[in-house]
């Protein structure tokens, strides 16, 4: 799925190696194998960069080695938190900043299947080679960051220097100079622009070009809380909406936001929505205890439920109450989306979209619209993670964000 150039076929040659020298050669490369410990295992454990130096990193679970100064043959580098620092053979010094997962392939080639990385290559790695699901970028000398994701979306910035991009689909490349960025897109190359003094991150970039409108649970009559179990006694939070389920009844929680509708004219009717959360570390329970959590988002669809006030809003008075913490009651609500955090992942963006959530606030009849957001598999264990999201006081992280168009 890259645009790697296809090896010249070779040309019919007018010289044939003469029959009684195949054993000779079989015999040879037999003979490397039983003196020298098999010379392709060799070959293919050869050093293709140094891993230089990692700042507040977490692996996961990556094919290579992760102790700084330890060599990187081919394979995975899989990075779930901080960065890392390595340098490759030719000189390329690429530093991979988490969540993110690097292929290294060849000595100026590697792949980004995910994340993001900034890359320095000197005049002796011309030619650097960057992979991606969609595109490849090939140096011509240059300082350049890319990010990409999961569905080929892409973003290029040159700090310094030249880089050529070309896509996946065909047509003609594009080159970036010195202060120029580039979006790239699963069908095709965007043009380029002046380089962002800070750079948005792909999903925000794709959402100004798709979403013409944006409503948080800060405007209007919009709101955000949480709601936990009776008897839990500590660990709340002030600027993070905490979710928990679990096999106890105490430290259960449950999160719930308001959308003023009204707050912007908006457009009718609504073709898409996205909801986008996000997510920080809140610090209670272990994240090594339990696996993926799974999320579900619930429209309430009683309209009478959707004055409640966060001042006095309990476990119980919940709209849509399910005593279960996974749970909410299903003839006052509807699911219109949900998302996975991966075991171990507790900060970041996440989203949902989907005909579902743009469908219920068609339908919405006063305007308000009431969300709840449970984590519906349970963890086995009471000490395990308590996620958590940025509420309508958090000092960094945006609030609950929904965009539409």
């Amino acid at each position: 799925s890259s645009l790697a150039p296809a090896p010249a076929k070779p040309r019919p040659s007018q010289w044939r190696f003469p029959k009684g020298l195949w054993k000779v050669a079989a015999a040879f490369v037999l003979g490397l194998g039983v003196a020298g410990g098999s010379w392709f295992t060799l070959h293919r454990s050869t050093s293709i960069a140094v891993l230089q130096e990692v700042e507040g990193a977490r692996w996961e679970s990556s094919t290579l080695p992760t102790e700084p100064g330890s060599p990187l043959p081919a394979g995975y580098l899989r990075l779930a938190e901080g960065l890392a620092r390595l340098r490759f053979q030719d000189g390329a010094e690429v530093t991979l900043e988490g969540p993110a997962e690097l292929e290294i392939i060849h000595r100026q080639l590697c792949r980004l299947h995910r994340g993001s990385l900034v890359a320095h290559v000197p005049d002796s790695a011309k030619g650097f080679t960057v992979l991606t699901k969609r595109a490849t970028l090939i140096d011509h000398g240059t300082d350049f960051g890319i990010s990409t994701d999961d569905e080929g979306r892409a973003s290029v910035h040159v700090m310094k220097g030249e880089v050529e991009l070309q896509h996946v689909t065909g047509g003609p490349s594009l080159r970036l100079l010195t202060q120029q960025m580039a979006a790239i897109t699963p069908d095709e190359l965007l043009p380029a622009t002046a380089l962002e003094l800070e750079p948005r991150s792909l999903r925000d970039q794709e959402s100004a070009r798709r979403f013409s409108h944006e409503i948080t649970t800060v405007s209007g009559r919009g709101a955000a809380a949480y709601v936990t179990s009776p008897g839990t006694e500590k660990h709340f939070s002030d600027t993070l909406l905490l979710i928990k389920n679990a096999r106890v009844t105490t430290f259960l929680r449950k999160a719930i936001l308001r959308f003023d509708l009204n707050s912007e004219k908006l457009p009718q009717p609504i073709q898409e929505a996205r909801l986008t959360l996000q997510f920080e570390t809140t610090g209670f329970g272990f994240a090594a205890l339990g696996g993926a959590a799974h999320f579900g988002v619930y429209a309430v669809t009683d309209d009478d439920q959707d004055s409640w006030s966060s001042e006095k809003l309990e476990w119980s008075n919940l709209p849509a109450f399910d005593a279960d913490p996974g749970r909410v009651d299903l003839t006052k609500a509807v699911k219109v989306g949900g998302f996975t955090m991966p075991r171990g992942i507790l900060r970041g963006s996440f989203s949902i979209e989907g005909p579902e959530l743009a469908e219920r606030l068609r339908q919405d009849g006063n305007q308000l619209v009431t969300l709840i957001i449970v984590r519906e598999n349970p963890l086995d264990q009471a000490s395990g993670v308590v996620h958590g999201f940025a509420g309508n006081h958090h000092p960094s992280l945006p609030p609950p964000t929904l965009r539409l168009r």
